[in-house]
């Protein structure tokens, strides 16, 4: 590439080739790859053979530089795409997507007793759990793997004989879904149950609107999506009667056009009829029937006995009255007589009921034989009465004859 002169005794000289003034080392080397640019540098020439000047390392230096910033662009360009894919839209700012993870256990198990309800819940969960740490569950076998786990015994073993029989679903997560709606109840006709559920929906009279809506969106979440003022729409005409016509009857120009605004005003409306709906109708009719108040209409207070008398619990103010401490007097001295008397009766001396005498009992009477006797002489007596009137009757009987 160079050629070398003589020149009197100061040396050679360096005079450059026409090929070499020609073609600068930065223009040189733009069209080298990476790979040529390092295979170039490990052999220490360039592509004609000729050994490398500082120069010529410099552009080499450079060009690999450009290289490398190229790739990471081109590496960080990728990686955006692969976020926007896959809709990674939960990355904070300056924190790795692979270092949130939030841990949701909440997920209930699927039974094949479980409802279509349920397994809406269910699919429901699973999709927090993924939104929870999407970097962990990128792959659809991890899902699959982390759903089975939530779901018992029979079930695990139904996907395990299905995935023998198709082992190409194995890793389809759409699929696998697909084929859990085949675990729960009435899994033949699922849409048309669906359907029939959500037509049959109301708010019953002890649902709140909260726990209302609750139910209402795990169906509507099997349904084809709808705007929201729809279903706002939607969720005011199954609402409690008692609450639609409150709301009516409220003064309110326009109503709210999405399902959470709607929610807090039916809620609003229905804490506001409980206290109404929690009085029974017979206190409720006897209430507008009189007049009287409130506390005149209670019953009497002598609705409770102690020993035969009455225990006054209220007085016509509402309050405690005083006969209790009263009665609770007398009952304090009718049990102190009762220890005095027991006192007594402790002290007295025993006394015969035969023959009346004290020191003894009836049993220890030493009456007692005479007593006996006594008692026993007028049956002879009326034996030996009786046996003549015999004698005689027979003597009469024998002289008719």
């Amino acid at each position: 590439m160079s050629q070398y002169s003589s020149r009197d005794s100061e040396g050679p000289e360096y005079i450059p080739s026409p090929s070499t003034a020609e073609q600068q080392p930065s223009i040189q080397f733009e069209t080298f790859s990476l790979e040529e640019l390092l295979q170039i540098v490990e052999d220490g020439m360039d592509s004609d053979g000729a050994p490398l000047h500082n120069d010529d390392l410099n552009a080499i230096q450079v060009r690999i530089a450009c290289w490398r910033r190229l790739q990471n662009e081109v590496q960080g360009a990728k990686n955006d795409l692969k976020r926007r894919d896959r809709g990674d839209d939960d990355v904070i700012e300056g924190i790795p997507g692979k270092r949130i993870d939030i841990k949701y256990d909440e997920v209930e198990s699927l039974t094949l007793k479980s409802s279509f309800r349920a397994w809406t819940d269910w699919k429901a969960d699973l999709e927090r759990v993924w939104a929870g740490a999407t970097w962990k569950y990128q792959r659809e076998n991890l899902k699959i793997i982390k759903a089975v786990s939530k779901m018992d015994k029979v079930c695990r073993a139904r996907w395990n004989a299905y995935v023998r029989i198709n082992p190409d679903k194995e890793e389809d997560y759409a699929h696998f879904l697909g084929w859990t709606r085949t675990l729960v109840r009435h899994n033949v006709s699922f849409e048309t149950t669906v359907y029939e559920e959500y037509e049959k929906a109301t708010q019953r009279n002890n649902q709140s609107p909260v726990d209302f809506d609750a139910y209402l969106s795990s169906i509507e979440r099997e349904l084809p999506e709808v705007p929201d003022s729809v279903q706002a729409n939607r969720f005011y005409a199954k609402l409690n009667e008692d609450v639609v016509k409150q709301i009516k009857i409220s003064g309110l120009q326009t109503l709210p056009n999405t399902r959470t605004g709607m929610v807090a005003l039916a809620q609003r409306v229905w804490e506001g009829l409980r206290p109404k709906r929690n009085v029974p109708a017979s206190e409720a009719k006897n209430t507008g029937s009189s007049s009287l108040p409130v506390q005149s209409q209670r019953p009497r207070p002598w609705n409770k006995l102690y020993n035969g008398r009455p225990e006054r619990q209220w007085s016509r103010d509402g309050n405690k009255s005083s006969g209790n401490n009263d009665f609770r007097n007398h009952k304090d001295i009718e049990s102190n007589g009762h220890k005095e008397k027991s006192s007594k009766t402790e002290k007295r001396e025993l006394t015969c009921y035969s023959c009346g005498e004290p020191g003894h009992i009836k049993l220890n009477c030493p009456c007692k034989d005479e007593h006996i006797q006594s008692k026993s002489k007028p049956r002879i007596q009326q034996q030996r009465v009786v046996q003549p009137n015999q004698a005689s009757s027979d003597d009469e009987s024998s002289g008719n004859e």
